[in-house]
């Protein structure tokens, strides 16, 4: 209920993770890159994140658990492909939980974990994570290596 409260006040701001908003902004950057929101997160919780960050021509569609089965069931990034127009095989899902690599896992995604999120890094591993990046950097790295196969 504290949290439901502070989240009323327009001026609190909930930070990224140091080095971030960069990566976004440079994969934004790229022409052979689309950049899509698959979330267990409410659409109004995206979209005050999106209106503080000035995200919202950032990404080219956001999926949240409001109207469809949160994860690890496959449809929020199917949703995701499918709007996007991407296939599976050109995707890459980033999350911190084992319900995200799951997810990945269902959809037949290639899934980075994030070391610094809700899951340990060794339950992500269990899932299936293809690499866990400890670092913003070392998720661009990860990132990259993806993209690279794909060209």
């Amino acid at each position: 209920q504290a949290f439901t409260e502070l989240r009323q006040n327009e001026n609190i701001s909930e930070p990224l993770y140091g080095g971030i908003k960069e990566l976004i902004s440079a994969l934004q950057g790229q022409d052979d890159v689309l950049l899509g929101v698959a979330t267990g997160k409410s659409i109004r919780g995206v979209k005050r994140l999106f209106d503080q960050q000035d995200w919202h021509a950032t990404f080219v569609t956001m999926q949240t658990a409001d109207p469809t089965a949160s994860k690890p069931p496959p449809e929020l990034i199917e949703k995701v492909m499918a709007e996007a127009g991407v296939d599976a095989v050109d995707t890459v899902m980033i999350g911190d939980t084992t319900f995200d690599i799951e997810m990945a896992q269902n959809a037949n995604v290639r899934g980075i974990g994030v070391a610094w999120g809700y899951h340990p890094v060794d339950h992500l591993r269990n899932a299936g994570a293809h690499s866990i990046a400890d670092d913003s950097h070392g998720l661009s790295e990860a990132i990259d290596s993806f993209l690279s196969q794909r060209r």
